[in-house]
C-alpha cells in the first residue's frame, strides 16, 4: 500500500529499504509497537474514512496482525470460517496454511 501511496504522490517520505541477510531466502519484517499504533491511528483518521468504509481498514489490519493471517487468507474469510470461537483456514499458500486460530 505504501508503494501505491508513493506512486500517487500522497506521501513525501520514503521508507527505508529492507535488506536480506546473507543466506536468507525471504523477507520478514515485524512492526514495532509504535509503527502499529501509527498505522491504526491513520487507518481510523478522517482522511481515510473519505476513501473507504469507516473502520474497514482498521478491522482488516487488526485481523491480519492479531491472527497472523496473510492478506489473501483474510479476504477469503466468510462467516462459516468461524467455528467454536476459532477461525478455520482451510487452504492457503503453503502446506502449513491449514490451521485453526483462537
Amino acid at each position: 500500500m505504501f508503494h501505491l501511496a508513493q506512486e500517487w504522490r500522497k506521501v513525501d517520505k520514503a521508507l527505508p529499504t529492507v535488506k536480506m541477510l546473507p543466506g536468507e531466502r525471504h523477507r520478514e519484517r515485524v512492526l514495532t509497537v509504535e509503527e502499529e499504533a501509527l498505522y491504526f491511528a491513520a487507518a481510523t483518521s478522517e482522511k481515510m474514512e473519505q476513501h473507504s468504509a469507516p473502520r474497514l481498514l482498521h478491522d482488516v489490519a487488526s485481523i491480519l496482525l492479531d491472527c497472523g493471517l496473510r492478506p489473501e487468507e483474510c479476504f477469503r474469510l466468510r462467516t462459516e470460517n468461524v467455528r467454536n470461537g476459532r477461525i478455520e483456514i482451510q487452504y492457503g499458500k503453503t502446506d502449513n496454511a491449514r490451521r485453526r486460530i483462537p
